[in-house]
């Protein structure tokens, strides 16, 4: 980065002085550090996947955006993406169902689905090269009558 800063010295008559000023970012510190490797693949391509699914381009994408308070505690979803139509998509990346936390972490997606379905809902789990996106949807909904709770799944082979 340059910039170029100019000083008006007023000394009987007037006179522009130019002085370069370099800076350097550290980049690593604009980065967010993700928790576990899952979501940092999550981040690298898993939104990819979701835009596919949604058939929608993601315009935004951003780590750990905002906290819900629940019935049972507060709940943060992992990642929020925003598509070109101004959708918004929360997403719970999750390495594997037998990890710590799962049933929690599972339990308060359910439930923030339910309480927010102007939101899109999904669960990204896998491991072993092999990685489910699944739609969450809120209770109250049946995939087969349209009423009643459900999930779908799609399995997806990492590159």
């Amino acid at each position: 980065m340059r910039w170029i800063w100019r000083e008006w010295i007023m000394q009987g008559r007037e006179y522009t002085q130019t002085v370069e000023v370099s800076a350097l970012a550290d980049v690593a510190l604009l980065v967010p550090k993700y928790k576990s490797k899952a979501e940092e693949y999550f981040a690298q391509y898993g939104w990819l996947v979701v835009g596919d699914e949604l058939g929608q381009r993601i315009a935004w994408m951003q780590y750990e955006p905002m906290t819900f308070h629940l019935p049972g505690g507060k709940y943060t979803p992992d990642f929020l993406l925003i598509t070109d139509t101004g959708r918004m998509v929360f997403v719970e990346v999750k390495g594997s169902n037998k990890e710590k936390g799962y049933r929690d972490a599972r339990s308060k997606l359910r439930a923030a689905a339910s309480l927010h379905p102007w939101a899109t809902w999904y669960e990204w789990r896998g491991g072993r090269g092999d990685w489910a996106l699944e739609l969450i949807k809120p209770d109250g909904w049946h995939p087969s009558t349209g009423s009643g709770g459900g999930t779908h799944d799609r399995w997806y082979r990492n590159p």
